[in-house]
């Protein structure tokens, strides 16, 4: 999941939509709780916004953490270790090896 798209996807919702009550037509916008609740509806989309962004940032910190593993396994194989030597150092199943190196699975 890329939570770039979700947080625009979530942006644009918000825009279009601020109130449910609205879309069936049982909503009084001078209302007096109708400000509150744009209020507390508002808040609780600044809480998805902010968990969304952590989301993002930890996915970016394990692409590059995968990146410098695939490059460290590499260089390992070069060097000559054996392949299953250098799997079980990186902690990784064969099938995740595979999608790291592209190396067939034994």
């Amino acid at each position: 999941m890329h939570s770039g798209v979700l947080l625009l996807e979530v942006h644009s919702l918000s825009g279009q939509q601020k109130h449910p009550e609205c879309a069936q037509g049982a909503c009084s916008s001078d209302g007096p709780g109708h400000a509150k609740q744009e209020q507390k509806l508002h808040e609780e989309l600044k809480q998805v916004w902010a968990a969304s962004a952590v989301v993002e940032k930890l996915e970016l910190e394990i692409d590059h953490a995968e990146s410098i593993l695939a490059e460290a396994v590499g260089e390992a194989l070069k060097a000559g270790t054996a392949t299953k030597t250098v799997r079980e150092a990186a902690n990784l199943t064969l099938t995740e090896f595979h999608d790291l190196t592209g190396a067939p699975n034994p």
